[in-house]
């Protein structure tokens, strides 16, 4: 009798403290996302774990099209084959917190020349707000089309993707 009495107190006493591991983990201090529960981002701007919901998500940049020579903004401009020629990257916060302390790479490609305008990227994009990241490329050596990766580092936190570069065929010749 004693010893169903105990294993019902201690069953009692771990389920108890199971339940509170599975309620609301916010508050937790934090310095990056995976120091935080499933369902929760590290919040840099107070330091702490907060819980997503539809109100609240982590600063998510995204580069939702390239700004080609012409001026229209496509996923895949066509650049000239010879040049310098400038270009942008339009950047999107699709997040609902501010993204900080942006930074912008790309991945080094050998045929291509390609550089940012560091000017252009901003420190601190707003939720639902964006930038145009400005570089320049010279594809003398390349092939077509060229992928390039992109990489975006804000909040501690970081995104990455891709686009084409398509190099316009030079005319035929008159020989």
């Amino acid at each position: 009798m004693m010893r169903a009495f105990i294993v019902v107190v201690v069953s009692f006493i771990v389920s108890s403290a199971s339940s509170c591991l599975l309620g609301e983990l916010t508050g937790i201090p934090c310095g990056r996302d995976d120091e935080c529960a499933t369902a929760h981002f590290c919040d840099l701007t107070i330091g702490s774990c907060v819980q997503e919901t539809d109100l609240v998500t982590a600063p998510n940049l995204q580069v939702t099209g390239v700004r080609g020579p012409d001026g229209a903004v496509v996923r895949d401009p066509i650049v000239e084959a010879t040049g310098l020629q400038g270009l942008a990257m339009v950047v999107e916060n699709i997040g609902l917190l501010p993204a900080l302390d942006v930074v912008a790479e790309f991945t080094e490609l050998r045929c291509l020349s390609l550089e940012i305008d560091e000017s252009t990227v901003p420190d601190t994009i707003v939720p639902g707000g964006g930038a145009e990241v400005k570089f320049f490329i010279s594809p003398e050596r390349c092939g077509t089309p060229m992928i390039v990766d992109w990489f975006m580092f804000f909040s501690g936190r970081g995104s990455r993707g891709t686009f084409n570069l398509n190099i316009r065929a030079a005319p035929p010749s008159a020989t």
